[in-house]
């Protein structure tokens, strides 16, 4: 468990904290056995002291020991932020990391809470950023895996121990926070088999849509274009194909049973999709047919 929020200080240095707005933080610097107070302990956001290095801007969250330790023990240390959540739905994580050598220990990540002192997490450890001497990112971690609602206020918590000092050989660095609503990719075309049989049918899906949209697939045998339209550019070559229209499902899926003509085996295909509703053209496939 961690302290509540609140009872070991609070810091008004956002620079750390990129793209939200956290309600409010709070710094624990702790021995890690006793949970008390600890000044070995080192969780810095710019209050205690200058950072070492930045992934951008002046300030970064550092957790470790602290530089100037002079007994080598167990502390543990977070920062806590407060996020309200409301109006959200698929809430996802984005920050940069820089490991100094961490070793595992059970408080290692990034935690989730609902009150401050219930935590869930949905990074278990900093095994995942590489000691590679540069800040790393970490991208698109999702808040939505734990029993925690984050579609109302809730709390995250990036969490370390360690028992050397920070910038050294032990310690962890974050920067640049992003918690952002998870936005699905545009229109996305895909096939299967990958390489359809001739004689046999093939499954031709146009996924991210939104329902009812309304979407048309074409082909050709010639080459991937590109063609000017109306619409913007085809990537495919004239003479093209264009298949029956399709309408997303509740899912936004759009999608359909091609059979393949056992005349085109060898045959090159290119498929390209619009999704006319939105005017929105998919990725373009080019394949062949066994």
């Amino acid at each position: 468990t961690f302290m509540p929020l609140g009872t070991s200080g609070y810091s008004e240095d956002f620079e750390a904290l990129a793209g939200i707005v956290p309600s409010h933080m709070a710094v624990n610097a702790l021995d890690m056995f006793f949970r008390t107070d600890d000044p070995e302990a080192w969780c810095n956001i710019g209050q205690n002291a200058p950072s070492i290095t930045t992934n951008s801007g002046l300030f970064a969250l550092e957790l470790g020991g602290n530089p100037v330790m002079s007994a080598h023990h167990e502390v543990a240390n977070g920062l806590v932020i407060g996020i309200d959540g409301t109006g959200s739905s698929n809430l996802t994580l984005d920050f940069h990391a820089y490991n100094w050598g961490e070793e595992s220990h059970n408080d290692d990540g990034v935690w989730l809470s609902s009150n401050g002192l219930d935590w869930e997490t949905v990074l278990a450890s900093w095994g995942s950023v590489a000691q590679s001497g540069n800040w790393e990112a970490v991208t698109g971690i999702d808040l939505t895996t734990t029993t925690v609602d984050t579609t109302q206020p809730f709390y995250l918590l990036f969490a370390q121990a360690d028992n050397y000092e920070y910038g050294t050989a032990d310690g962890i660095g974050i920067d640049d926070i992003v918690v952002k609503e998870w936005a699905p990719p545009g229109p996305t075309l895909s096939v299967t088999p990958a390489q359809p049989v001739a004689g046999q049918p093939a499954q031709l899906v146009v996924d991210f849509n939104q329902p009812g949209d309304m979407v048309v697939i074409a082909y050709s045998f010639i080459g991937g274009g590109p063609t000017n339209t109306p619409y913007g550019t085809l990537y495919l070559t004239p003479p093209f194909g264009q298949l029956p229209s399709l309408f997303a499902n509740a899912n936004g899926v759009a999608g359909m049973l091609a059979n393949v003509p056992p005349a085109v085996s060898g045959f090159n295909l290119w498929l390209h999709s619009l999704n006319f509703t939105q005017s929105v053209w998919t990725n373009p496939i080019a394949t062949s047919i066994l």
